[in-house]
């Protein structure tokens, strides 16, 4: 792979770059490269022109070579982050899966005493907001006065 054609870890927003992702890559990196640090991975941040200047300087291997290992270090990561996000996803949707229902069988159930006695329903509702208004309203109070403090 030609030195032009290398995409930097920094740069090109248009698919997760690798520094997004260097704090999985950078043991990978040590794996593949033993002779870094992890004070040498640090220094580096997610730069590729610096990591391929420093492995050349620790290791002497040629600069296309650490290309096209960084490179399949980058795609391989790229499935893992993608497993990742799949998971995650998936969790998600079963969560949200199991919290749809039983709000829909609420609402149905609010939606049947409402139509079986809106009198009643209303009487409730207003109860409640005056409820809900008189604390919120007893807490603003307490906040802009607060009651004197009592020591016995």
């Amino acid at each position: 792979m030609p030195q032009q054609d290398f995409t930097p870890l920094r740069g090109k927003a248009s698919s997760p770059s690798i520094e997004d992702r260097w704090e999985e890559l950078r043991a990978n990196i040590r794996k593949m490269w033993p002779d870094l640090s992890k004070d040498d991975l640090k220094e580096i941040g997610g730069d590729s022109r610096k990591l391929i200047a420093l492995v050349h300087q620790k290791t002497g291997a040629d600069i296309h070579e650490i290309e096209e290992r960084i490179a399949e270090l980058a795609e391989s990561s790229e499935g893992l982050l993608n497993r990742v996000v799949r998971s995650t996803q998936h969790a998600f949707s079963t969560a949200s899966e199991h919290v749809t229902e039983p709000i829909a069988q609420a609402y149905t159930a609010t939606r049947q005493q409402v139509v079986a006695s809106p009198v009643r329903s209303v009487g409730i509702a207003f109860g409640a907001g005056m409820l809900i208004g008189l604390c919120a309203a007893s807490l603003i109070n307490d906040v802009q006065n607060p009651p004197p403090r009592r020591f016995w």
